[in-house]
């Protein structure tokens, strides 16, 4: 457990009289007014709706256990149906709520611990059926509200003081934006008339079994997969500007490199629905072998070309560990 850490949650609901969101965590904390070293409690924020004078009011309550340590409301709109797009927002000792793009909760707690292998959160409803859409949590370890980056900046220095050390992934996106992921993947798709197939093997440098994570703290991040296929392999992981994540992210590198050992490069027919991160699965015989090749890659690289009037695609990708 640690003191630093964070969650970040968004969703959409129309309320409904009576009617409870409730956001439960594993994380453990004390209220705010509470005596230093008394026992932790588990973390919940509850969310619904009141009506006074006509007027709809949002409400947050900070819950530790089943014990209510704090409650406010604001007021969102007239008394008609109005939906919320709610975002909840756990950082370090601090707990906000934003309802439609307003700040409009906040409470400071005494004492933390999050979890090092990350937070677990669900949603629920009580009282009534309520139907939940938009259901997000962002993926990205960093639980800033704000970065502030000198005016002076260029753009790709700008991104770099937000990426920081982070094991970040940056492709295109639609409407030319560039997405930011950790190792999110995207669509399940099956290989279609694969011309040529090869697995290249290369052990890489940043491979542990082992992992060393010096940040604001001194941690340790285990890969069993790492130890089981290579050996034991110890390596320092320097993430010093990180204040919290820093585990996380080392995980991330330890898996990436691991898959990043078995690379493989692939020629087939021109499949527009490919896109980078799609997990392509291949099921195939050989014509001539007759050797049945079975495997699942994680897109990194796709090259277009056209000769002689036949377009052909060559795929790159990593072998996606069954733990990934």
């Amino acid at each position: 457990m640690n003191e630093y850490g964070g969650i970040e949650m968004l969703f959409t609901f129309i309320p409904v009289s009576g009617g409870f969101i409730w956001l439960n965590t594993d994380i453990l904390a004390t209220s705010s007014y509470a005596t230093l070293g008394i026992t932790k409690e588990l973390l919940h924020v509850k969310v619904h709706s009141e009506v006074i004078s006509n007027i709809q009011y949002v409400v947050f309550s900070t819950y530790l256990a089943h014990r209510l340590v704090d409650q406010s409301n604001y007021p969102i709109a007239d008394d008609t149906e109005t939906a919320y797009e709610i975002r909840i927002f756990i950082y370090d000792q601090y707990v906000s709520a934003y309802c439609n793009d307003l700040g409009v909760y906040w409470y400071p707690l005494r004492e933390v611990e999050y979890p090092v292998d990350g937070v677990t959160a669900t949603l629920s409803s009580t009282g009534a059926i309520m139907e939940l859409t938009d259901v997000m949590r962002p993926e990205l370890f960093d639980q800033r509200e704000a970065v502030y980056v000198d005016y002076e900046s260029n753009t790709e220095s700008a991104i770099q003081s937000i990426v920081q050390q982070r094991p970040i992934e940056i492709n295109a996106g639609v409407g030319r934006t560039l997405e930011f992921t950790y190792s999110a993947e995207k669509d399940d798709i099956s290989a279609v008339f694969v011309k040529n197939y090869r697995l290249m093997l290369d052990d890489n440098l940043q491979m542990s079994s082992d992992g060393i994570v010096y940040w604001a703290d001194v941690g340790v991040s285990i890969s069993n997969d790492t130890a089981e296929e290579v050996g034991l392999i110890t390596r320092m992981y320097r993430l010093s500007e990180l204040n919290s994540g820093a585990i996380q992210a080392a995980r991330v590198y330890q898996r990436k490199a691991l898959e990043k050992r078995k690379m493989v490069a692939l020629t087939a027919r021109l499949d527009p629905r490919i896109e980078c991160r799609d997990v392509y699965h291949i099921d195939l015989v050989t014509t001539g072998t007759q050797r049945y090749i079975q495997d699942e890659i994680i897109v990194e690289g796709i090259t277009i070309q056209m000769e002689d009037g036949k377009y052909k695609m060559s795929i790159t990708g990593r072998r996606k560990t069954q733990s990934g």
